[in-house]
């Protein structure tokens, strides 16, 4: 009785063995006849939401692609099935449009267009060095540009003040010492035409009535003064010290 028992249970068994192989093997053939070649069906354990990117050659790759897109509804760029999907997390890096400015265009604008804040001390500026002669030459009727280290521009210093009272005192500018010395006396020789120091301005005339020597030589010839006061107008007061001179 046992023994018939088992025999049952068997052939139950596989039956149900059978039975399953023919809906498997049914629902094989019924896909095969609908997909592409190739082309997972609804059963299939890839994840619509993913492209495929396999070993396989460029065209089978494309048209899987394509079935998974529709899925999406949406049709897949053949020239992109190549691409690697993202990892999760990944954050796309902006692509510039064509005409866009390269980072170096932009830092490169950013100089070209500074724009300064008169109330922020740090705020960067653009040197002006003709508002800068104008401010400088406002202060005195008579202003000299000179060089500490250098022997003629010492020596016209000295003998203007050995030699003469002169009110208002002459500005005198070193240009070694101004933050943007090398600017300004690249102005100066621009429109005085004299690159060289001590170079004097005298008046509202931008014309140089030169350096040491010259000076010197008016000094010694007793013409000093009087020009000195044409070139400076009423503003300018100069007088000729009675003590000797050492020039």
């Amino acid at each position: 009785m046992a023994r018939t028992k088992q025999v049952r249970a068997v052939a139950i068994s596989a039956f149900f063995v059978l039975l399953v192989f023919v809906l498997y093997t049914s629902t094989t053939s019924r896909s095969a006849a609908v997909a592409p070649a190739g082309v997972p069906t609804a059963k299939s354990p890839v994840d619509a939401s993913s492209l495929i990117d396999s070993t396989n050659d460029d065209k089978l790759d494309a048209a899987i692609n394509n079935e998974i897109a529709k899925l999406q509804g949406e049709v897949a760029d053949p020239k992109k099935v190549d691409a690697k999907k993202p990892a999760a997390g990944a954050v796309d890096k902006p692509v510039a449009a064509k005409g866009d400015s390269t980072p170096d265009d932009k830092k490169d604008d950013a100089i070209t267009n500074v724009k300064v804040d008169p109330s922020n001390p740090n705020s960067p500026t653009v040197f002006d060095p003709a508002a800068e002669l104008k401010l400088i030459r406002s202060m005195s009727p008579i202003t000299i540009f000179s060089k500490t280290f250098c022997p003629f521009s010492k020596k016209l210093k000295a003998l203007l003040k050995e030699n003469y009272e002169i009110t208002p005192a002459p500005t005198i500018v070193e240009l070694d010492k101004h933050a943007h010395g090398v600017e300004l006396q690249a102005y100066l020789a621009e429109i005085t035409t004299r690159r060289t120091v001590p170079n004097v301005l005298v008046g509202a005339s931008s014309v140089s009535r030169g350096g040491a020597d010259d000076f010197v030589a008016l000094h010694r010839d007793g013409e000093l003064v009087n020009l000195l006061l044409e070139w400076g107008g009423k503003n300018l007061i100069v007088r000729k010290n009675d003590a000797p001179s050492n020039v």
